[in-house]
C-alpha cells in the first residue's frame, strides 16, 4: 500500500512540474488547417510580389489543389501500392522488399521538392484598371511560392469590377438568392467556353459586353433574350446607324433557329413607323455580342 502511495505522489509531481514548465500538448494540424495556413502564405507573397510593379493583389476564390510528387516519390508509392493490393489477396510481397528498399535510397539522394499546387483566382488593380487572373501556384513543404503557371487572364475598367469578381467566381447576377440559379450558371458556361477561345483584345471586347449584359440581367431580375435585347438596342442601334431617334421605329424580336432547333441567335428588325417600311435590322449571338 505505501509503494502504491509513492507511485500516486510520484506520478502527481511529474504532473506538476511539466505543468510548471509550462508544457502541454498541441495536437498536429488538421488538413483543413494546413491547407489555410498554406493559402495565407501564397496570398501575403503574391501581395508583396505584384506590390513591387504597383499592383493591388485581391484573392478571389481557389480552385483545384493539388499534391505535385518528384518521380522518386511516385516510384516508392507505386511499389508501396503493388505490396498493398498482392497483400489484400494473399499474394507474396517479398520479392518487392529490394525494390522498396532501393528506392528508398534512391529517394534520399533526390533533391528535388515536393510541391504543392493551389489554383487562385485573383484580382489586380492598378489606378483604374483591373487585371483578373487564373493561376497554379506551386509551393514547397515551407509555403515558399516556387512557380506560377497563368492560365487565363483579362483586362476591364473599374465599372465593371462587380461583374468581373461574379464571373471569376460564378455567383448569381439575376437573383439574389445565394446560390447561383441555373440559368446564370448556364449563361456563364456558355460565355467560359466562347471567352477561353478568345485572346487579348478580343477577349476584353466579348467580356466588356458579358458585363454589360450581366448588369442588365441583374437590373430585370432575368436573363430573359427579348428584355435583354430591347435594352441593348438602345445603345447599339444608335452607334451602327447614325442619328436614328428610336421613337421612330417599331421593333420585331425573333430567335434564330438552326436544322437541330438550336438557338444559335436574336434578331431585331426595325421598321419605320410612318409607313411601316424596314430599316435596319441588329444581330446578335446567344452571348448577345453584335454580329
Amino acid at each position: 500500500m505505501n509503494k502504491f502511495v509513492k507511485v500516486i505522489f510520484l506520478l502527481f509531481s511529474l504532473q506538476v512540474l511539466l505543468f510548471s514548465c509550462g508544457l502541454k500538448y498541441s495536437p498536429p494540424e488538421s488538413i483543413e488547417q494546413i491547407q489555410s495556413n498554406r493559402r495565407l502564405m501564397l496570398e501575403q507573397q503574391l501581395t508583396t510580389q505584384f506590390a513591387t510593379v504597383h499592383k493591388k493583389y485581391t484573392s478571389l476564390e481557389y480552385g483545384e489543389a493539388l499534391t505535385v510528387k518528384p518521380l522518386t516519390y511516385m516510384r516508392l508509392d507505386s511499389l508501396f501500392e503493388i505490396k498493398y493490393q498482392r497483400s489484400k489477396i494473399n499474394l507474396p510481397t517479398k520479392d518487392l522488399e529490394p525494390l522498396i528498399e532501393a528506392q528508398k535510397m534512391m529517394l534520399l539522394s533526390d533533391t528535388t521538392e515536393i510541391l504543392f499546387m493551389e489554383t487562385n483566382w485573383f484580382e489586380l488593380q492598378s489606378d483604374s484598371i483591373l487585371e483578373y487572373m487564373i493561376a497554379r501556384c506551386y509551393l514547397n513543404n515551407a509555403n515558399v511560392l516556387r512557380k506560377i503557371e497563368f492560365v487565363d487572364d483579362f483586362t476591364t475598367g473599374l465599372s465593371n469590377q462587380t461583374w468581373a469578381r461574379k464571373y471569376m467566381k460564378e455567383e448569381w447576377f439575376t437573383q439574389n438568392v445565394g446560390i447561383t440559379p441555373s440559368s446564370d450558371a448556364q449563361f456563364y458556361t456558355l460565355a467560359k467556353t466562347r471567352e477561353f477561345a478568345l485572346k487579348d483584345q478580343q477577349k476584353n471586347v466579348f467580356l466588356n459586353r458579358i458585363f454589360e449584359v450581366m448588369k442588365i440581367a441583374n437590373e430585370l431580375s432575368s436573363l430573359n433574350a427579348k428584355d435583354i435585347c430591347m435594352k441593348l438596342i438602345q445603345t447599339d442601334a444608335p452607334k451602327t446607324s447614325k442619328g436614328i431617334n428610336l421613337q421612330d421605329y417599331t421593333v420585331e424580336f425573333q430567335k434564330l433557329i438552326d436544322m437541330s432547333n438550336n438557338i444559335v441567335g436574336y434578331r431585331c428588325r426595325f421598321y419605320l413607323k410612318a409607313d411601316n417600311t424596314e430599316a435596319f435590322t441588329l444581330n446578335y449571338d446567344t452571348c448577345f455580342q453584335l454580329i
